[in-house]
């Protein structure tokens, strides 16, 4: 049992005064601080001395008996680290997460970009074709009111070349009558009846027949006019029907290819077909079928 003979506080330290036995410890530095215990060999009894100082990065006080060493490494230090570890590795998992979640976010904003694409090149496609078709409708009406004024034409045309008959006939009447009044002239005082043309005297055949000469030349000059006007309107007639058979057998024969094209699924994402040289590509240009493949047979 130790005596205790003094108790002083030194820099929040509680130190002990007791009166040493003498006997060194198990250390060899100390003395045995106890003087009434009944132990004899002190070889085995640890050193309770109090040492303090700084740790290793001079950072922290340490304190330690004789008996123990100083501690290394400083335990406030290693709990430090360790805070330090757990600290960098949370900020580490931290900036993973944010590298995964922005990635992510430029995948899938990639992702948006070429469905924005797609779509973008696919009303591009629509908005040609549709364009194509007014462009083909206009072509169209200008085509039927263009063979409509043809016909007017050629109506009109028939009807001027019936006028120009009817003048000709006429001419000819007047030539005849101007005959008639050229030999009604040379004779003397005619005695005037109801009818002078029966009282005049009768054409010579030489009166006759170029009257009958003037009156063909002037039929065939009439009658080859017309037929030369006629086959001309007819030739232009018959090229404006060829040129508008020839756009109706290509529009059934892409109204075919569309369907054949649709049938077929090769485009999964069924984008319209654009018409190319030796065969048809999708809209959004991953996707080819040459002609032979659609095989459209006779249209």
């Amino acid at each position: 049992m130790v005596r205790i003979l003094r108790i002083s506080q030194i820099e929040g330290e509680i130190l002990t005064d007791v009166i040493s036995s003498g006997t060194m410890l198990k250390c060899g530095i100390h003395p045995c601080p106890l003087k009434c215990h009944q132990i004899e060999d002190h070889s085995q009894m640890p050193c309770q001395h109090p040492y303090s100082g700084m740790c290793v990065a001079n950072r922290h006080k340490l304190k330690w008996k004789c008996h123990q060493s100083m501690p290394d490494p400083c335990p406030v230090c290693k709990k430090e680290a360790e805070l330090a570890k757990q600290q960098k590795k949370r900020e580490l998992e931290l900036k993973q997460r944010l590298e995964e979640e922005e990635q992510k976010r430029l995948m899938q904003r990639a992702e948006e970009q070429l469905k924005h694409d797609l779509r973008m090149a696919e009303l591009d496609a629509k908005l040609k074709l549709e364009q194509k078709a007014v462009i083909d409708a206009q072509i169209a009406q200008q085509q039927a009111n263009d063979l409509k004024q043809k016909l007017m034409d050629l109506e009109a045309t028939e009807t001027n070349a019936q006028k120009a008959a009817a003048n000709a006939q006429a001419h000819a009447d007047a030539a005849f009558a101007a005959a008639s009044s050229s030999k009604t002239s040379r004779t003397p005082n005619p005695t005037p009846t109801s009818n002078p043309r029966s009282n005049s005297p009768p054409l010579t055949k030489a009166d006759k027949a170029a009257v009958e000469a003037a009156e063909k030349v002037a039929a065939e000059e009439v009658r080859k006019r017309l037929q030369a006007k006629a086959a001309q309107e007819k030739a232009s007639l018959a090229e404006l029907r060829a040129k508008r058979q020839e756009e109706e057998r290509k529009k059934r024969e892409e109204a075919k290819a569309q369907q054949k094209l649709r049938q077929m699924g090769v485009c999964v994402a069924g984008y319209s077909w654009i018409k190319q040289p030796g065969g048809y590509r999708c809209a959004d240009g991953r996707h080819f079928v040459t002609d032979a493949q659609l095989d459209l047979g006779p249209i």
